[in-house]
């Protein structure tokens, strides 16, 4: 089976940016840090194998879906035709849900 394409919104490049930035600060350790941002795109390559796998959020935003990484970052894509959009790249932490939302003037693809 041929995984979906996966592409990255230019918003969930920025949160992996974001993402990198607060890790290096907390570890002080570029190396760790890069071992993390490469697990997390790991797994967003991964979603291409099963993109229905994991749980859909119409809820926020019509055909969302969300996969969760190291129960500490959410991943938020939309599947489209056989591509695979990563949206958003967020802490679990985070008010994702009312993040989104106050986006919903344009759609996240």
């Amino acid at each position: 089976m041929t995984p979906h394409k996966v592409v990255f919104r230019k918003a969930a490049q920025a949160d992996l940016r974001a993402i990198f930035l607060y890790v290096l600060e907390k570890s002080g350790s570029s190396e760790t840090t890069m071992n993390y941002v490469q697990r997390i795109q790991r797994k967003c390559g991964e979603i291409g194998f099963a993109p229905l796998a994991h749980v859909e959020r119409p809820d926020i935003w019509p055909g969302l879906r969300m996969a969760v990484f190291e129960r500490r970052i959410v991943i938020l894509y939309v599947v489209q035709n056989e591509t695979i959009r990563i949206t958003n790249i967020l802490s679990g932490s985070r008010d994702y849900e009312a993040l989104i939302r106050t986006t919903r003037s344009s759609p996240p693809p």
